[in-house]
């Protein structure tokens, strides 16, 4: 009796420990995470049917969205600094090796209205241009350099020695002036009447005339224009004087004495001559220094009918100039 006892009682502890072990085994080990549950020591979904793409099942066994999750940050690598080389100040882009450069901008073709304005409109002037002689530019982006204001004067051109040549001309001519009258008053002897006097005077004439018209070209340059009537009228008496002074001077060779008052003429005409030259070098110097141009002479035919005394109709013609 008492054997059959402790076989039952070791009989019973095989059996319990049995028990134990398949429960054990029964159990997952870890445990399942939310969503899942163990079955036979597997993890299954809690879900039945199963979730589909982009659910997850919860632990009350409900399939619900996933949440989107936002890709991690890239750090762009770190560019290294050849050696020698200064590094780039802030704000400006480092050229990429390999990067193809950006596209050129697009030109509107010639003629077509820049963008944003409608075709005849008349579009504003940059800031910092000028427009209408005044500097257009706002108070906040007018560039370095720019603003309101007057134009800017002209800079004044180089007068030569215009200056010099107009005084020597107003020297000469009264040079020729005094020599002509000095021959005058002594015609009868032709000694000194035509030498030296009267040859000394057309030489002097003959010389200084155009080196005073020289001196006053010097100064007529980008577009300053002096006196032009004083100059023409210089050219027209000189040529007159020069041509009456050979002659005087060819008569008093052939002991020729010329009526009273002529050789006289003759200096105030050569004279006359010279100082128109002087006037123009004056006025060319004086428009070069102050950088004004005046307006070059304009030449025009000119015509006119007037009644005459016989009661016909006289036609005149020839040209016209202003200067």
């Amino acid at each position: 009796m008492r054997g059959i006892i402790v076989l039952q009682g070791l009989l019973g502890g095989l059996l319990l420990s049995s028990s134990v072990a398949a429960a054990q085994d029964a159990e997952c080990v870890p445990a399942c995470r939310s969503g899942y549950l163990c079955h036979e020591g597997q993890c299954i979904s809690a879900c039945n049917p199963p979730c589909s793409a982009g659910e997850q099942c919860t632990s009350a066994g409900e399939c619900v969205a996933q949440p989107s999750v936002p890709p991690p940050a890239q750090t762009p690598p770190a560019q290294v600094q050849p050696p020698g080389t200064q590094a780039p100040p802030p704000g400006m882009q480092t050229p990429q090796y390999g990067a193809s450069p950006p596209p050129p901008a697009t030109q509107p073709p010639p003629g077509a209205p820049p963008q944003g304005f409608a075709s005849g409109a008349t579009p504003p002037p940059p800031q910092g241009q000028a427009s209408g002689g005044w500097v257009s530019a706002s108070p906040g982006g007018a560039p370095p350099g720019t603003g309101y204001g007057p134009p800017p004067m002209q800079q004044p051109r180089s007068a030569g020695w215009a200056s010099t040549a107009g005084a020597l001309g107003l020297v000469s001519a009264s040079l020729v002036l005094g020599l002509a009258i000095g021959a005058e008053v002594t015609k009868e002897d032709q000694v000194p009447s035509l030498f030296p006097l009267g040859v000394g005077a057309t030489l002097a004439l003959g010389v200084m005339a155009p080196v005073t018209a020289s001196g006053a070209a010097s100064a007529r340059q980008g577009g300053v224009s002096g006196a032009p009537g004083m100059r023409i009228a210089g050219w027209i008496g000189y040529a007159l004087a020069l041509v009456d002074a050979v002659s005087l001077v060819i008569l008093g060779a052939s002991e020729i004495e010329p009526p009273d008052g002529v050789i006289t003429s003759v200096g105030i005409l050569g004279a006359a001559s010279i100082v128109f030259f002087s006037i123009d070098a004056f006025a060319s110097a004086s428009e070069a220094s102050s950088g004004v141009a005046r307006p070059s002479p304009s030449w025009a035919p000119g015509f006119a009918v007037r009644p005459n005394r016989e009661g016909g109709v006289d036609v005149l013609g020839g040209l016209t100039t202003a200067f």
